[in-house]
């Protein structure tokens, strides 16, 4: 095994161990777990190789594996607890361990620190000239501070607008653009990228429209997939019926109006998301049964129309995990199955 694969199986095998203790230590707190001697007795020769491989070698790869090593923090009570019955040599590599660690950590943060220098202050990814470059304009506009962070009156509006211009110019693919900025200003998974913009609001967007003269705001302003909708065939009939088998049903939130309801079969029609209670993968299948056509966009739209606790349904996992299901013929649901068939038979009758 050559050097740098031995080290990443070094470090994979850190991870197993401490998951495994963490795990164990959740299901029967303060006992002792033999069954984990034999691995914690590499610990200390695992972590012993990596911080020796990664002082020679500056593999970003491998940097970037020990900063996700999974943490246990209570590793040393555990050999506290234990030291009476534990063997020598597993005590022995515990506390190598335990030392080691917290040193390989703070070795990989400082080298980071000296490759970064003047973009310390920017997430990896953005820790170049042109990002800086690009955030400065924000910087100087007062909506960013000197260590490119909002500023208490930076609406989550403003930093979408920003987070759009500068990805655009950096050529950042659609997710990555998201997934930086929210890492940079250490957002929730999804805060920015699903920030509404509101119209009413629309001074602020220029203020950062004005900011990024290079850039077309359009396709952020008029998304493609905002008036999406379900094109399947309805009547006023089959849509009264499924708005109140699936409200009373608890699929969806009992504050979902009928007229809201409606405007997932309209064209052209701003549209306030459903709120889906019940599991997303029941969402999934309620859709594929119900409104499916052919070469239609079913998940973009569903993604559009409903939330699943209050964020966006990704089309790309609603896709994949309901194929799985009608691929292996599970009857997931029998009630939503029979609500679906019902829905398109009042949809076909005049």
């Amino acid at each position: 095994m050559k050097p740098r694969q031995k080290v990443v199986y070094d470090i994979a095998c850190i991870n197993k161990v401490m998951k495994e203790l963490a795990c164990c230590s959740a299901l029967r707190p303060g006992s002792y777990y033999p069954m984990l001697d034999d691995e914690l007795a590499s610990l200390g020769e695992w972590t012993a190789e990596v911080y020796a491989y990664i002082k020679e070698d500056d593999s970003a790869i491998v940097g970037q594996l020990v900063e996700l090593m999974y943490d246990y923090p209570e590793l040393r009570q555990y050999q506290e607890r234990h030291r009476s019955v534990m063997p020598l040599n597993v005590s022995s590599s515990i506390s190598k361990a335990v030392v080691l660690l917290p040193t390989l950590r703070r070795f990989i943060s400082n080298r980071k620190r000296k490759e970064k220098g003047q973009y310390l202050f920017l997430a990896d990814g953005l820790a170049n000239e042109k990002a800086a470059a690009f955030l400065q304009r924000a910087v100087d506009a007062k909506l960013l501070t000197n260590r490119y962070q909002p500023t208490r009156k930076t609406s989550l509006t403003e930093l979408k607008a920003i987070a759009y211009a500068v990805g655009t110019l950096m050529h950042l693919s659609p997710r990555k653009k998201w997934v930086l900025f929210e890492q940079q200003w250490s957002c929730s998974d999804g805060n920015i990228r699903h920030a509404y913009i509101p119209r009413e609001r629309m001074e602020k967007i220029n203020n950062v429209i004005r900011l990024y003269p290079d850039v077309d705001f359009k396709p952020l302003l008029e998304p493609e997939n905002r008036y999406l909708y379900y094109s399947c065939k309805t009547t006023q009939k089959s849509k009264e019926y499924l708005y109140f088998v699936l409200k009373n049903g608890e699929y969806i939130s009992k504050t979902t109006s009928f007229q809201q309801f409606c405007r997932i079969f309209a064209s052209n029609t701003r549209r306030k998301p459903i709120q889906w209670i019940a599991m997303q993968c029941l969402l999934g299948y309620l859709v594929y049964h119900a409104f499916k056509r052919p070469n239609d966009k079913l998940w973009l739209t569903t993604s559009e129309c409903f939330s699943v606790n209050g964020k966006k349904p990704n089309a790309c996992t609603l896709k994949s995990h309901t194929g799985k299901i009608i691929r292996d013929e599970t009857i997931l649901d029998k009630k939503l199955l029979d609500i679906a068939k019902t829905f398109k038979e009042l949809s076909e009758s005049d």
